[in-house]
């Protein structure tokens, strides 16, 4: 093979790198994106009462809905600290125990992901409470909109 066609085929297998990690690259920022979104969105609906027109009975129960998010996370959060508590003993000097040491990670992981799940169920409910017009306006805030709602609320 000449020295032509195997710079041809490096460049090639670049391109085609680049653009496979770009993709990766942008595909992962949107996850994110979205991912930020739903875990904010139960915070910040009840909130947007005048940009989406909800009515008084929607923020009650949307409310509500959050009130028992925020009571579940605190659970998760007391039960997350009493697993740390025990990983700091065994992570002290002298005590090694690395089985239990991947178990507590195991287990704070899982209620850590239970946490995030609870959001993006309390999110998808309150969705649900929403008017089709409603969640297509909620759906069509651009991120910066949400981004400048929230920020404006945190006051």
């Amino acid at each position: 093979m000449n020295l032509l066609k195997i710079q041809q085929k490096h460049a090639h297998a670049e391109r085609t790198w680049n653009a496979t990690a770009t993709s990766d690259i942008c595909l992962s920022v949107t996850l994110l994106r979205e991912a930020a979104r739903t875990v904010m969105t139960p915070f910040l609906l009840p909130e947007l009462q005048s940009e989406l027109g909800l009515s008084a009975q929607q923020v009650t129960q949307i409310r509500q809905l959050k009130q028992e998010m925020l009571t579940k996370e605190k659970d998760f959060s007391s039960q997350v600290a009493a697993k740390r508590k025990e990983l700091d003993a065994l992570l002290a000097p002298g005590a090694s125990k690395g089985e239990q040491v991947k178990k507590l990670f195991e287990q704070i992981a899982n209620l850590r992901a239970q946490q995030l799940y609870t959001g993006y169920e309390t999110t998808t409910k309150m969705k649900a409470a929403l008017t089709d017009a409603q969640r297509t306006k909620l759906a069509a805030m651009k991120p910066h909109e949400f981004h400048q709602a929230m920020m404006s609320r945190m006051t």
